[in-house]
């Protein structure tokens, strides 16, 4: 009895003990909550003090911790300008960027000033110390070029090449077109390439069509001088905008396909606020594309068409078709790309692996679900990150290339916040938007980067919070990314997309753009109409590339210098340039992400790739090689031993040189090259995918 109630005496106490230390821990982390808590605006754009700032740009001011939405609104978000006069526009807010979008677009020349006030709270109820202030001026700098085709540096450019330059802003049309404004010289001197400027509103998009084909293996430098202007304020460029190409020796014929279609063929419970996009194969003449009549949707039973506006995204090569109101319920769609649309070259679209016309079925209710970011590179507080990186984001949905430009991705220097010249695309097959810097990255710096809520899926909704840190921040090194080893020249093996020195067969839909090639043998099984190129057989050409294509494999083979080991399986890893060496076999498999492998250039599109495995290549069903950092499958080298087996559904990048055979399984993807028999033996390609695409230049 007298053990019973000393045991309840003692039991007692350590009850009253464990509150007593309860109820301080509480009032500690009171304190120390209110101390570090406190909410704060940690990131803006545009940046205090900024100008050149787009006048269609939108505001945005990202927090510390996540705030009560509610008390985000046009009070406690407000923008002025001249005389204090207040900003008509939209104020959104989340995960933790608030953004007011102006409407109509800010005026160029006009100081504005952004205020957050005390009245925004965050989930605990708290509110900042003080209003948040912060002012910039647009139109300083005027309008920039975003994206060019050809690219700056690009080699090899068809003959037939038409040049192109797309806006971050509306242009005046007239200022585009004047002679002058838009010209291509031989960068070496000589007489101005004639020719012909037009500007698709639609796109903002300048197009230079020359009046004959381009001399050959010559170096051209475009230029777009200062006379074009913004058709908002008439704000020229803030300086001539210059890049340079080298044309090939021969015309391209290559016509182009979709190789992406959302929603897909057949799909079914599509949202009804869904936007119905095409991603193409190469760079396509956007006026083709935002014609009346070349993209259409209708209802299928009876044909009634859907009103809606048609845009080109010229960085992601995707046409957007969006409808003037939702979609009806329970409804069966088909949307058209006719063969109107043509790509730079003056090659007219024709059917491919993707169905063309494809329909669809809408559900019963819109998609309100915002999309996350799912992965970035570099990750959020890496170290000694290369000066030449590019930054980039995955998202969980499809997103509207639209929306993902230099607006809604920024990158800034973390201590000031000023911001990071540099472009941004978007690839609608991995999702994957990357942000390039104009220069390589000051060394031993933090920067910031952020991307707001401007950035919307193909449903409209807004980017919203995910588990990966957004903005998320990292700091450099002092070297820039390395380029790898040197190429492998595949010399006139590089036109071919299949060739095999005993047979190929086929007995799938594939598509095969490029030229296709057999010596020795006859059993040649791809149906002509399915390749977009040449067929090869014991003639000339294919002899001499089979003679191209040993020394290449030759050369592989005998690459040692500054090897890392290969895994055997490389699912859920990430690849920078380099070379990697298995003795044996080498997997892509894995669940889930790890079903994929990432390759990061690094912010170096010339950067090289070289995998040397022993024994056989064999990818999962479903997986993906991710290409990131400005990683280019023509420098992407798989050297294979024995056989290659690239399973169905799979996504895959780069040139496959195997000794022995190459099986491409039903729906699979592949931009790059299949050489079976790559050291002379005889060997076979079984090519059932859905294409095999020769990559672009």
């Amino acid at each position: 009895m007298e053990l019973e109630i000393f045991m309840r005496t003692i039991t007692v106490r350590a009850v009253w003990i464990l509150a007593f230390l309860l109820i301080v821990f509480l009032v500690g982390c009171g304190r120390e909550q209110t101390a570090a808590f406190i909410p704060a605006v940690i990131l803006t754009t545009p940046a205090n003090g900024a100008t050149g700032v787009p006048v269609a740009t939108v505001i945005t001011a990202t927090f510390n911790e996540t705030m009560s939405p509610a008390t985000i609104n046009a009070t406690t978000f407000t923008v002025t300008g001249a005389g204090g006069v207040l900003v008509g526009g939209t104020v959104t807010y989340s995960g933790f960027v608030a953004t007011f979008t102006p409407s109509p677009a800010l005026a160029a020349g006009v100081t504005y000033t952004a205020t957050i006030t005390t009245g925004v709270r965050d989930l605990l109820n708290t509110a900042p110390a003080a209003n948040f202030v912060w002012s910039f001026t647009p139109g300083g700098s005027g309008p920039a070029v975003t994206f060019t085709a050809p690219a700056n540096g690009t080699l090899n450019v068809p003959l037939n090449q038409k040049i192109t330059a797309t806006f971050s802003v509306p242009m005046t049309a007239s200022t585009i077109t004047a002679v002058g404004t838009f010209t291509v010289v031989p960068t070496a001197g000589g007489a101005a390439v004639p020719g012909t400027v037009t500007y698709d509103v639609a796109s903002r998009t300048a197009t230079f069509s020359p009046t004959a084909n381009l001399a050959a293996s010559t170096p051209f430098t475009a230029t777009i001088t200062t006379a074009a202007q913004s058709a908002t304020g008439n704000t020229p460029l803030p300086a001539s905008y210059a890049w340079s190409f080298t044309t090939g020796t021969t015309v391209s014929a290559t016509a182009p396909t979709l190789i992406l279609t959302n929603p897909a063929s057949a799909a079914i419970g599509v949202p009804l606020n869904q936007k119905i996009a095409a991603t193409f194969s190469k760079a396509m003449n956007p006026a083709t594309i935002t014609a009346a009549g070349t993209f259409t949707v209708v209802v299928t039973a009876g044909g009634a068409p859907v009103p809606g506006a048609v845009t080109y995204d010229a960085a992601s090569a995707t046409a957007i078709f969006t409808p003037s109101a939702n979609l009806a319920l329970s409804t069966q769609f088909t949307a058209t790309i006719s063969a109107a649309a043509k790509d730079l070259t003056g090659n007219a679209l024709i059917a491919g692996t993707m169905p063309n016309p494809w329909s669809f079925t809408t559900g019963t209710t819109l998609n309100t679900t915002g999309p996350t970011i799912t992965l970035t590179s570099p990750a959020s507080g890496a170290m000694n990150v290369p000066i030449g990186t590019t930054v980039s984001a995955t998202f969980s949905a499809a997103m509207n290339p639209a929306a993902i430009n230099t607006v809604s991705f920024q990158v800034t220097v973390t201590a000031g916040g000023a911001p990071v010249p540099g472009t941004v695309a978007y690839n609608a097959t991995s999702r994957i938007a990357t942000f390039t810097p104009t220069a390589n990255l000051p060394i031993d710096t933090q920067f910031t980067a952020a991307i707001s809520s401007a950035a919307q899926d193909l449903d409209g909704n807004a980017l919203a919070a995910g588990l990966v840190p957004n903005p998320w921040m990292f700091t450099t090194g002092t070297a820039a990314g390395g380029a790898g080893p040197a190429t492998i020249n595949l010399g006139t093996a590089g036109n071919f997309a299949v060739m095999a020195t005993s047979s190929i067969t086929s007995t799938g839909p594939v598509i095969i753009n490029g030229d296709v090639g057999l010596d020795p043998g006859t059993a040649q099984g791809i149906p002509p109409a399915q390749v977009n190129g040449t067929i090869h057989i014991n003639d000339p050409t294919v002899v001499k590339a089979q003679a191209d294509l040993l020394a290449a494999y030759n050369d592989a083979i005998g690459r040692s210098t500054n090897a890392q080991a290969l895994p055997g399986n490389m699912g859920g890893l990430t690849f920078t340039p380099g070379l990697y060496i298995n003795s044996t076999s080498v997997l892509i498999m894995g669940a889930g992400p790890n079903n994929n492998v990432t390759l990061d250039a690094q912010g170096n599109p010339n950067a090289v790739f070289i995998f040397k495995m022993g024994s056989t290549l064999t990818t999962a069903p479903g997986s993906q090689v991710i290409l990131a950092g400005g990683a280019n499958p023509n420098n992407i080298f798989w050297q294979v031993g024995s056989s290659a087996t690239i399973d169905t559904t799979s996504i895959f990048y780069g040139n496959v040189l195997a000794a022995v055979s190459i099986t491409l399984n039903s729906g699979a993807v592949v931009t790059g090259r299949f050489f079976a028999g790559s050291g002379g033996q005889a060997a076979s390609d079984t090519i059932n995918g859905l294409s095999v695409s020769v990559p672009s230049p």
